[in-house]
This record gives structure tokens, C-alpha cells and sequence, in this order.
């Protein structure tokens, strides 16, 4: 897998913004693994998961990092996870 330029960042961008949650994942992976998207359609959930993550981790870091606000007080809240400790299941 190869890490994405700034430029490659945009392009994926442009591309993927109107495309469906699925279909943008697999033109990322398609970019960063040089592989067609009819391959990457084989693959798990789990290991194209698993994949959009560590291309993730090698880009940006471990930490993904969220903000939300509560539904019913309208509180803000912010939340962190390090990727380092996530597990994937490749039987769905």
C-alpha cells in the first residue's frame, strides 16, 4: 500500500464526495493499494477495513479524534481512540 499525496488527498476528494460510504472507501483503497476496484470488492469487510485504517495510521497517526453534541441538552462532547487497539472481525 502506498501512502497518498496531497494531491492524491484532493483528487480522492473530488471523486468521492458524491459517492456512497462504500464506494468511497473502495476508491481510496483503489488509489492507495493500486488495485481495481472489482478486486477490492472481494475482499472482507473486515480486511478492507483493516486496510482503510492502517493507510489511515501511516497518513495521519493512531489517535482518531470526534466531536459530537448531545441530541437532548445540546452539550459538546469530544472523544479519541487510538487505533493501536482496535480488532477486526473478517466473518460478517
Amino acid at each position: 500500500m502506498k501512502l497518498l499525496s496531497a494531491q492524491g488527498l484532493l483528487e480522492i476528494w473530488e471523486k468521492g464526495q458524491n459517492q456512497h460510504d462504500l464506494d468511497r472507501a473502495l476508491t481510496i483503497l483503489e488509489a492507495a493499494c493500486l488495485k481495481k476496484k472489482d478486486e477490492l470488492t472481494e475482499l472482507s469487510i473486515g480486511e478492507r477495513d483493516r486496510n482503510l485504517i492502517s493507510l489511515r495510521e501511516g497518513m495521519f497517526g493512531h489517535t482518531l479524534t470526534g466531536f459530537s453534541t448531545c441530541p437532548n441538552a445540546g452539550a459538546p462532547g469530544n472523544s479519541s481512540f487510538n487505533t493501536r487497539y482496535f480488532t477486526y472481525a473478517d466473518n460478517f
